[in-house]
């Protein structure tokens, strides 16, 4: 299988930016010392600039839910370092950490938060393998016309339209939820889930657009190897959005124009 090649992305920052979460995780081997209160004061030492906050998470393993925040199971122990509103929440366990935010500023801003928690680990928690890591955005697309997605080429790509493209059923159409896997290169992929239905509450069509940009496979958890992989993760990830809707929406997510 070929490896996919997409167009250089946009780095323009979106003054009407749709992106409600973003959560980033790294998993490694079993690092017990994760559990350890001693070592739950050193991360949060490490991170208490931007994470002042520290609770206890008994019960929590580091998957990341449908659409918000870590999946709870029972088992693993660990920490949760936060920011006092919650807008931001750092994990670290004894199989995973993570940091997920719905108050995103910009990439530097977040890579900036998430490295801090990773140097803390590294030195406190001390992984020996990194096995997987994984960068997903979750967006609340609203596009700028009432009318449904049958009619949103103008604004999404017609092939991520599926059946509301359909000239004869598209316009009777109420839901769709579709997820497209991609394979990127060796070891390195991305699931695009999009969920369109329509806000009764606020009257209007919405698409969810969740995406899931991933690294699999077992190797030294290494800060330099990891950091430079969360960057191809991030171009992936801007490549797949900027895939999704069209030139004259970014446009307007770019310029601030509202709906």
């Amino acid at each position: 299988m070929a490896e996919l090649d997409l167009p250089p992305p946009s780095g323009d920052r979106l003054l009407n930016s749709p992106l409600k979460l973003a959560v980033c995780q790294v998993r490694y081997d079993k690092s017990f010392g994760a559990a350890d209160p001693r070592n739950a004061l050193a991360v949060h030492t490490a991170v208490q600039g931007v994470l002042p906050v520290i609770e206890e998470s008994p019960s929590v393993v580091g998957g990341i839910g449908p659409i918000g925040g870590v999946q709870v199971s029972t088992g693993a122990q660990g920490w949760n370092f936060k920011t006092p509103d919650g807008a931001w929440v750092g994990f670290v366990g004894i199989e995973a950490c993570s940091l997920e935010t719905s108050a995103y500023l910009d990439w530097s801003d977040y890579r900036s938060r998430f490295e801090t928690l990773l140097h803390a680990v590294k030195e406190n928690v001390s992984p020996t393998f990194e096995t997987r890591m994984g960068l997903r955005y979750v967006d609340r697309i609203v596009v700028p016309t009432p009318e449904g997605p049958h009619t949103w080429a103008q604004w999404i790509d017609p092939a991520f339209l599926g059946p509301f493209s359909h000239g004869d059923l598209g316009p009777g159409g109420t839901a769709l939820q579709s997820a497209l896997e991609l394979r990127v290169r060796d070891e390195t992929g991305a699931i695009v889930r999009l969920n369109f239905s329509r806000d009764e509450t606020e009257k209007q069509w919405v698409l969810i657009l969740d995406t899931d940009c991933f690294r699999q496979g077992m190797r030294e958890f290494a800060l330099d190897a990891i950091l430079e992989a969360l960057e191809e993760l991030h171009r992936l990830a801007l490549q797949i959005f900027q895939a999704v809707v069209t030139d004259e929406l970014f446009a307007r997510m770019r310029g601030g124009e509202t709906s």
